[in-house]
């Protein structure tokens, strides 16, 4: 077909984003923001063309999606695409209007979504805020990119902007093939997967209800997200740390069990089971670590809370569970959930935790010739109603996403204040039973 590089499936991650957003077209679910604050002398002109050669270079940049008179969706990969950009000089506006007119425009902008069918799912919005200052606003479809691939992105970026200013082509290995991740999952053994979640899921028959929807509550054809944030001292970050090596556990462990005990107290339930996201990316795969794509996916995990067990032995039950769960960490949600007991149109979970352990900063990425970026701020929604999202650092940042029509403000507050409190519980006296917490 002319024009056409490559057609491949979509991966079970990528398929589901898409059936969501034909049922929900206008919810803003899967609409990625990332907002990068430049500082220092930057030619528009330079960037626009930049991120032109960034799309050329990573071929699920390039990506529509096509499903109409198809037993399945495909996506079609382009050969040549012209990224959307749209520039504006905002420098004359007090900084208090330049704040309103910027919230203003992210929140118009994410509302716009996307056509799947017309690449690329992506588009570039440059403002300038001073003599030199700068937002770069990258816009996308979830289902081309995740938020590994940030990083990525912003040294290719540097790197070929780099390059055009001294009028020379960045020295750039090359680009992990998205087609290549889409061959191996194709590929993979999944005849211990059915037995696997079968086992995990045994018994489970009705799934959590953490609040149920305020009276007023529809389901909505616009984004009713919202975003509360806390920081953990660092004195209780340190702690959190110390309470892991001394247990050889990971932070991520320590983590889950603090949510899976605040939803087993909100629900009044000892079983509980809630979605986690994992990066989804094989090690095997050589140079995975730097791909450009949607590698991401969210499957169940379950924790019983029984009274009498140690919170230490516990701790070790859920180390040892993540193990099986990497093993089938690709695995479609729903071949998962038809495997359960859960017999009627129920998810399998409406929260989900997702750690985001990326595999380094942005800022050591990013420098360009004479500019930095000096901020990125990420805003992305799901469809759940409530997403819990850790940042490791010398203090543990707790984003919880919520949908405002099930979670208020006001309560998404007294969840993070409940969560450091069982944070702290957990860290600090590991010899309780679950019952005396």
């Amino acid at each position: 077909m002319e024009g056409i590089e490559d057609i491949y499936p979509l991966t079970p991650t990528q398929a589901g984003m898409v059936f969501h957003a034909l049922a929900h077209p206008r919810d803003g679910a899967y609409t990625g923001q990332v907002c990068f604050r430049l500082k220092g002398p930057v030619d528009a002109e330079l960037m626009r063309e930049t991120w032109n050669r960034v799309a050329a270079r990573h071929a699920v940049l390039r990506s529509a999606i096509l499903w109409e008179d198809l037993e399945e969706p495909l996506q079609v990969v382009h050969q040549d695409v012209e990224v959307p950009w749209e520039q504006f000089d905002w420098s004359d506006l007090p900084a208090g209007e330049q704040d309103i007119a910027f919230e203003r425009f992210r929140a118009e902008d994410r509302s716009r979504g996307f056509e799947l069918t017309l690449p690329p799912l992506m588009r570039l919005t440059f403002i300038q805020m001073g003599a030199q200052e700068y937002w770069l606003v990258w816009t996308s479809h979830h289902a081309i990119a995740d938020g590994w691939s940030i990083s990525a992105l912003l040294a290719d970026m540097a790197a070929i902007y780099a390059g055009m200013d001294k009028g020379t082509d960045a020295a750039l290995p090359l680009a992990f093939p998205y087609n290549r991740y889409i061959a191996w999952l194709q590929s993979r053994d999944e005849s211990g997967a059915e037995s696997y979640w079968r086992d995990r899921l045994a018994g489970f028959t009705e799934p959590l209800t953490l609040l149920t929807p305020r009276p007023s509550a529809f389901r909505a054809e616009t984004d009713t997200h919202s975003t509360t944030l806390a920081s953990l001292s660092a004195e209780l970050t340190t702690a959190l740390k110390e309470a892991c090596q001394n247990n050889r556990i990971s932070l991520f462990t320590l983590v889950q069990a603090a949510w899976g005990i605040l939803l087993g107290r909100y629900c009044d339930r000892d079983d509980v089971v809630f979605g986690v996201t994992s990066s989804g990316r094989p090690p095997e795969l050589e140079g995975i670590e730097t791909a450009v794509g949607l590698f991401l996916n969210t499957l169940p995990v379950r924790h019983r809370l029984l009274p009498k067990r140690s919170v230490a032995d516990w701790l070790q039950d859920i180390q040892s569970d993540a193990r099986g769960f990497l093993q089938h960490e690709t695995t479609a949600l729903p071949r998962v959930k038809e495997w359960s007991e859960i017999s009627d149109g129920s998810p399998l979970f409406d929260t989900i935790l997702v750690m985001t352990n990326y595999p380094k900063s942005y800022a050591r990425a990013s420098n360009g010739p004479g500019w930095s970026v000096a901020n990125v701020d990420v805003e992305d929604h799901s469809n759940y109603a409530l997403a819990l999202v850790i940042t490791p650092g010398a203090r543990l940042e707790l984003k919880l996403v919520h949908d405002t029509n099930v979670v208020s403000g006001d309560t998404a507050r007294q969840i993070l204040s409940d969560l450091e409190c069982l944070l702290d519980t957990l860290a600090r006296e590991p010899g309780l039973e679950l019952g005396q917490i």
